[in-house]
């Protein structure tokens, strides 16, 4: 978008976290929020918590504008963000849907099953030559594909799924071999180690909602645990550019927390 030139504009400063509430970093933002000029700036703060409490109140009026950021993320935001790396939104949104689930949060999770249909549910013809790249440390097809078997009834998610990879439906899984690091000093080639990691979280994933002995399901369970041999001699014996963040997606290949 265009940005103001203008020497005299009111300057943009945003703030994160999930302890605007009672928490003790509230008792140190609150004076540096109420220090601002508010004529020479404008202050964002996104809030991260589940249910704002009596210190979220009083941090409001310090504030032009106080949001849940992934909530309002999903409702501004006009399209995904599809690649392997940190910003993919379906991964953003299945670990949000798990929150939202888990504290209860009936319109979080409406939300995004709403937004989860309206971007990826006419998506089709999907072409795994096409999903891997030398620095994903996730699959954005099997990372939409695990979304969409969360947020869609079974049926409706087994006949999407037909239509988005059709190379799996008809056996072939040729671009499903895992993914070779050959320089483990290079920090963005390790990040393979985690692309085989998610692969196989969202192939076990994909599995409750196979029906059991299909061959997708058989291939799945081969594959995932061909996934996760290939990635464990670096989740603590690789160096530092991949032991430092490879044991969190080593948790989550073992996390299967949805049926």
């Amino acid at each position: 978008h265009a940005r103001s030139r203008d020497p005299e504009r009111r300057l943009k400063i945003g703030y994160v976290s999930p302890d605007f509430r009672t928490h003790v970093l509230s008792y140190f933002i609150a004076p540096l929020l109420g220090g601002y000029d508010r004529e020479r700036f404008h202050v964002t703060c996104y809030a991260n918590v589940h249910r704002e409490d009596a210190i979220t109140a009083r941090l409001r009026p310090l504030a032009d504008f106080l949001s849940d950021a992934m909530f309002h993320h999903l409702q501004t935001a006009n399209a995904p963000v599809r690649h392997g790396v940190h910003s993919n939104t379906s991964f953003a949104m299945i670990h949000a849907l798990r929150y939202a689930t888990t504290v209860g949060d009936h319109d979080f999770m409406a939300l995004i099953g709403t937004k989860a249909r309206q971007w990826f549910g006419a998506d089709k013809n999907y072409s795994l030559a096409y999903d891997f790249s030398g620095e994903d440390f996730l699959s954005p097809a099997l990372t939409e594909a695990l979304l969409m078997s969360i947020v869609l009834p079974q049926d409706e998610f087994l006949a999407w799924f037909d239509a988005f990879l059709p190379e799996l439906s008809a056996g072939d899984f040729k671009h499903l071999s895992p993914a070779l690091v050959t320089n483990e000093n290079d920090a963005k080639q390790v990040h393979n180690h985690g692309l085989n990691l998610s692969r196989a979280w969202c192939m076990r994933g994909l599995m409750h909602v196979l029906t059991i002995g299909e061959p997708r399901w058989k291939k799945f369970g081969v594959l995932s645990g061909d996934h996760l041999r290939a990635a464990e001699a670096a989740i603590t014996g690789g160096e530092y550019v991949s032991t430092h963040w490879l044991i969190s997606f080593a948790l989550l290949a073992e996390t299967e927390w949805h049926t």
